[in-house]
């Protein structure tokens, strides 16, 4: 129930209204209760912000893709996906290395879309981290395609 309300807290869109500082906090805050973990998160030792580990630009690739995927998700199994922040944030990073978003989601349509033919290509589950395990695997398959090619494989 308490991870319900972290992913509600995520929805009202409070990042723009709140300074940044006070915005942070207060899902730090939501995400401790939610997980049932009381003690507060250790400040950082320089005295200032954290630094920002990605990109503005990333961090945007990295929600517009991680929508397309919620969205495929929500088409297929009638639900919302229920994402790793860190760990799915760290996957997709690593794919937008060498793809563009718009290979990607062609990725994830073809992982969806194998999903339904186990025997073949063995894809039993449909998360971000398949989607990066079977990366070769998909680019494989969307080459083939006829008349397909991703420019960077």
């Amino acid at each position: 129930m308490l991870e319900k309300l972290y992913d509600e807290f995520s929805d009202y869109e409070l990042e723009k209204e709140l300074p940044r500082e006070r915005y942070q906090a207060l899902r730090q805050a939501v995400w401790s209760i939610a997980m049932g973990n009381t003690q507060e998160q250790p400040q950082p030792r320089s005295g200032g912000r954290t630094p920002e580990k990605y990109s503005s630009k990333q961090t945007h690739q990295m929600k517009e893709i991680l929508a397309y995927f919620d969205s495929a998700h929500r088409r297929e199994f009638n639900r919302r996906y229920d994402s790793t922040p860190g760990k799915d944030q760290n996957l997709i990073h690593d794919l937008l290395k060498k793809y563009t978003v718009r290979e990607i989601e062609e990725m994830i349509d073809k992982l969806f879309e194998l999903r339904n033919n186990p025997r073949e290509y063995r894809i039993k589950g449909v998360t971000i981290g398949s989607l990066h395990f079977f990366r070769n695997r998909l680019i494989q398959v969307l080459e083939d395609e006829e008349g397909h090619h991703l420019e960077d494989f």
